[in-house]
């Protein structure tokens, strides 16, 4: 398996603790779990690793799916657990499709989804779909035209909420 992809630390600033490894690890007082996983659906031989992170913060269980090229199965799926809010890739080419995205939604059933890694006016020439795919394929959908939103453990919704935000880079 080829090694992780550097993340681009650098557009963080400052000096922040930069979490990579499968299992539990602590930083900044954070407890976060990293799931093995892929960055393509051939078990990483075509772009190597990617680590799923789940965390907790003021009460509300994340999940960042990061580079994930393939389904999850059942067994990804415990080892994830709850999850309230879901940062999921839906522009496919080197991540999952909008399909495959929607269906783990329905899968993991958070009470928020962000969609993410999609073609969008930051980077109009990158060979992925836009997040209209996803969202045809979803419900509730709320468009913010920011690009950060405040949610609180709990005012989140039963149902999953997809929340488009503004690309910020």
């Amino acid at each position: 398996m080829r090694p992780l992809h550097p993340a681009n630390v650098a557009t963080a600033g400052g000096n922040p603790d930069v979490v990579r490894k499968v299992g539990a690890t602590e930083a900044r007082k954070v407890q976060f779990l990293g799931v093995e996983s892929y960055h393509d659906s051939s078990s990483g031989s075509e772009r190597g690793a990617n680590v799923i992170f789940r965390f907790s913060l003021d009460g509300i269980r994340v999940c960042h799916l990061g580079d994930l090229g393939h389904n999850l199965d059942p067994e990804d799926q415990a080892q994830i657990g709850p999850v309230d809010i879901l940062l999921v890739p839906v522009g496919g080419n080197f991540t999952i499709d909008a399909g495959i995205a929607a269906d783990l939604c329905r899968k993991i059933a958070p009470s928020v989804a962000i969609p993410m890694h999609y073609r969008n006016e930051k980077c109009q020439d990158f060979p992925v779909a836009g997040v209209e795919d996803f969202l045809q394929l979803m419900k509730n959908v709320i468009r913010n035209d920011v690009s950060e939103t405040m949610l609180e453990k709990d005012s989140l919704p039963e149902a999953t909420q997809v929340i488009v935000l503004k690309p910020a880079l």
